[in-house]
């Protein structure tokens, strides 16, 4: 008696062919169910949508922005967790940036995601695939940069009593509150920075959140945020060494060397001090902190006091001087700035910067760096005569205190 032969490769290779063609014709019935849906939407749409620009954020409903800031900055989208759009927008204008220490910044990472989870109603497990560490070893400074979105909202006016911001869920811990109106400087930007201490905490010494309100939104995209700086006119040239001003000639010397070099654009604007009772720069250069400081109303943590202390001059504080003005030191610098040679490493007894926004007005922002200058670089008790690191001989002021002062700036 015969026997049939079965071909089992046979029958399973015809098995998957029909189940392929099965599963072709339920996806092709779907994919023309999509189309057709996708056809009446269109139909339903408002013509105008089609006008509107391909961004992540629609300019019509676009939610207030944060700001980058030369510090531990934490920036919180508006589910309380930290966005996963990240853009390294410092990363072309402070010095060169890379990892020096994996096991420190996923310390870092690690002490942010536990002070988020207990000041805040986050939702996010881990910061550690958006957490971008920048130790800049010319500076000694670890920085750490965010960029995130934040939905608020509240009254420029009223701002300063930070009324509404108080009902927001993280204001708790905050031990200050900096507002700057950018209307009364012509720019439709205004800045809230919500300062975090934590003295305690060995990794996270000080945070600053920072909300950057448009004060009003336009559908023009030359006034979108990505497009070009926040604040119109606050152009930042960064001087690549400890730079000195001499009192009784212009600017056009810094400026014909400045222009040498490559030109990028930073944001930074506060906070700002306005000296009203002194006429030249080089004055408050000169006067001691506990005086330079009553007349301003800006703050400077932990550094100022121990500063004040010692009875140190503002020169002595002073890390970069960033000169926002032209060549006739009266007008505002064109939209084009500097990028900050990295070359050279600085004294860690100069944590701040100064940004002079106008010479005729005096008006100028400093701005903190993150954490203290190296422990093992103590303060001066006294002024220094000796000369820093790198720094020619030809072009060094020896003396600090000098009425004059000169400018070192090797371009």
């Amino acid at each position: 008696m015969g026997s049939w032969e079965i071909d089992s490769y046979f029958q399973a290779k015809q098995l998957r062919q029909w189940l392929k063609q099965l599963n072709g014709q339920k996806h092709d019935e779907h994919k023309n169910e999509q189309e057709e849906l996708e056809q009446e939407a269109e139909t339903e749409q408002d013509p105008q949508d089609d006008k509107q620009p391909d961004d992540d954020v629609q300019l019509k409903e676009e939610p207030n922005t944060t700001s980058l800031f030369i510090s531990t900055c934490l920036f919180i989208n508006y589910e309380y967790q930290l966005t996963t759009k990240f853009r390294k927008l410092f990363k072309k204008s402070v010095r060169h940036a890379r990892f020096y220490d994996e096991s420190t910044h996923v310390e870092i990472a690690l002490a942010i995601d536990n002070w988020i989870a207990k000041h805040t109603l986050s939702k996010s497990s881990t910061i550690g695939p958006h957490l971008q560490l920048i130790e800049a070893s010319a500076i000694g400074i670890g920085a750490l940069y965010f960029r995130g979105t934040f939905l608020y909202s509240f009254d420029a006016s009223k701002t300063q009593q930070c009324q509404e911001l108080k009902k927001v869920a993280f204001i708790n811990g905050t031990t200050k509150c900096r507002y700057y109106d950018g209307k009364k400087h012509g720019t439709n930007w205004t800045f809230v920075c919500l300062d975090y201490h934590l003295p305690n905490h060995e990794m996270l010494e000080r945070l600053s959140l920072i909300l950057v309100k448009r004060n009003n939104c336009s559908n023009d995209r030359s006034g979108h945020i990505g497009s070009k700086p926040l604040r119109e006119g606050l152009n930042i040239c960064i001087n690549p060494r400890f730079a000195l001003l001499e009192k009784t000639k212009s600017l056009n010397d810094f400026y014909a060397a400045l222009k040498k070099s490559k030109r990028q654009v930073m944001e930074l604007s506060f906070p700002k001090m306005n000296l009203e009772s002194f006429v030249h720069l080089s004055n408050i250069l000169e006067e001691p902190l506990d005086s330079a400081f009553d007349v301003t109303d800006a703050n400077f943590g932990r550094m100022c006091r121990r500063a004040k202390e010692l009875g140190l001059c503002v020169s002595q504080l002073i890390h970069n001087v960033r000169f926002v003005v032209d060549e006739s030191g009266e007008n505002a610098l064109p939209v084009d700035v500097l990028n900050e040679n990295t070359g050279d490493k600085e004294s860690f007894n100069y944590p701040f910067d100064i940004y002079l926004m106008d010479a005729a007005e005096d008006l100028i922002f400093l701005c903190g760096r993150i954490a203290d200058p190296d422990p093992s670089v103590p303060f001066a008790d006294t002024l220094t005569n000796e000369e820093p690191e790198n720094v020619s001989k030809d072009d060094h002021v020896k003396d600090v205190n000098a009425s004059k002062w000169k400018l070192c700036c090797p371009f």
